[in-house]
């Protein structure tokens, strides 16, 4: 075969990059290379190669950005919400975004023993002797 037009390669490099997001292995990836498209071991390697690193470039998302992103769709959610008429689900909305952003108030945690009780603590004492192991 030919080489691909670059919106042909684009196509395979994106096929790939599906590939290796759901577990195929490099010897999957080859032989559905060869298969399909006819291309040569170094060939697959090469998509393999630029696939692994569009997901790599892309795992590396600042929380900056991720807070952008997830604002956005917060913003989206709570719109629709409120186009709707949903004033409760567009408040609940805002507090799990003010959760995700650790803007809520900080919730109070009590531990108690088996029976509601106090929880109860035994301390050992180990003499000398027996914590050298003589």
């Amino acid at each position: 075969m030919g080489k691909p037009t670059k919106a042909e390669h684009r196509k395979r490099v994106n096929q790939v990059r599906m590939m290796l997001a759901t577990g195929y292995t490099r010897a999957d990836i080859l032989q559905y290379a060869a298969d399909k498209w006819g291309s040569a071991e170094r060939t697959g390697d090469d998509y393999i190669a630029t696939a692994t690193a569009e997901i790599q470039a892309g795992a590396k998302t600042s929380k900056e950005e991720d807070v952008a992103a997830a604002r956005e769709v917060y913003r989206a959610i709570t719109r629709e919400q409120i186009g709707r008429g949903d004033l409760r689900g567009a408040a609940q909305t805002q507090d799990k975004f003010c959760r995700l952003l650790g803007l809520d108030a900080p919730s109070k945690t009590e531990v108690t023993g088996g029976d509601g009780g106090a929880v109860k603590v035994v301390v050992e004492h180990v003499g000398r002797e027996e914590w050298q192991g003589t």
